[in-house]
């Protein structure tokens, strides 16, 4: 396997990266058009990840570049390479690696909601990392496995699956987990419980979810993580709500704990403030986020849009999400 060399010339690159194309397999020959310039290719970073894949070959490169085609919302470009990195990893003895290429593999499966498909993947990550020193990495299998399933509306097995991940959190060392992976958590438990019909059992989980806030970072009243008290009467919410200088000033996490608040009322999704909210998530989301995110959305803003008959609307957002496959 020829490896590059930090000494080559701009010139041999380009020599070496003519050669490679050649050789590479469909899809990704396609990605490198006839007519692209080497300095072009230096300012791209799909073609750098590309050629460090081709040319290191371990698994390591292998699958950076795996990550890069799945941030990227490129489903079906990763099918040529994740047998490839598994034979890579499994050569290398590489345990760890390995459940990662299944991991990936996984999520790229729950993005598209395929269970079928995606549980025989997450089940060898899980069954790879449980007796290992990585054994606390099942947590974020165990979220995503819960995540998916609630979208399908199948929330008995959520419930299983996001129980099981949250009484992983007293064994994670602090560092392991950020904020925003306990607050996923917590948004995804409170969504089973609210669309299961139990929001009694909702409830606890939208405080954990405000204490995820740093409050200090906006200290102005206007800013503040919402309660359920604020959107009351449902159907005359404070127009400060909704307002775009206010929503562009959030954080994901709180545009995602606003829509959570939204859903919870009962009449929530019929209003055009709650289609302002959602309307704005979905934008973050599509430059702040992997497109995993935006199509665990799509159901919900679906629905708020079918329900105010906005259907022109819900037609754009089905062709939008086309593109992810």
């Amino acid at each position: 396997m020829i490896r590059i060399s930090p000494d080559f010339s701009p010139q041999q690159q380009i020599q070496l990266s003519l050669a490679l194309r050649q050789a590479l397999p469909e899809p990704v020959a396609a990605i490198l058009k006839p007519d692209s310039r080497y300095r072009q290719w230096q300012q791209t970073e799909a073609l750098r990840l590309l050629l460090a894949a081709q040319t290191q070959g371990c698994s390591l490169s292998l699958l950076t570049y795996l990550y890069y085609l799945y941030a990227q919302g490129r489903y079906a470009a990763l099918q040529p390479w994740l047998q490839r990195a598994v034979s890579q990893a499994l050569e290398e003895g590489n345990l760890y690696r390995l459940a990662q290429v299944y991991m990936l593999q996984g999520s790229a499966y729950a993005c598209l909601n395929h269970c079928d498909l995606m549980l025989p993947c997450y089940t060898r990550a899980l069954n790879l990392l449980q007796d290992s020193c990585f054994a606390d990495q099942s947590f974020i299998l165990l979220y995503n496995l819960g995540a998916t399933y609630l979208n399908l509306a199948d929330y008995a097995a959520a419930e299983r699956y996001l129980t099981q991940a949250a009484s992983q959190l007293g064994t994670l060392q602090a560092g392991q987990l950020n904020y925003q992976d306990r607050f996923l958590l917590y948004h995804k438990l409170a969504l089973c419980y609210l669309r299961r019909g139990s929001p009694d059992q909702a409830r606890p989980y939208f405080r954990q979810m405000r204490e995820q806030f740093d409050l200090s970072q906006n200290p102005a009243d206007w800013l503040r993580p919402l309660t359920a008290a604020d959107l009351l009467p449902v159907w005359a919410p404070p127009k400060r709500l909704t307002e775009p200088n206010r929503l562009n000033c959030l954080s994901v996490e709180a545009l995602m704990y606003e829509a959570c608040l939204w859903e919870s009322l009962a009449e929530g999704l019929k209003l055009p403030a709650f289609l302002n909210l959602m309307t704005v998530l979905l934008q973050r989301l599509h430059t702040d986020r992997h497109p995993g995110f935006k199509l665990f959305y799509q159901p919900l803003m679906l629905k708020a849009l079918r329900l105010q008959r906005r259907y022109k609307d819900a037609l754009d957002l089905l062709a939008s999400a086309q593109r992810y496959q």
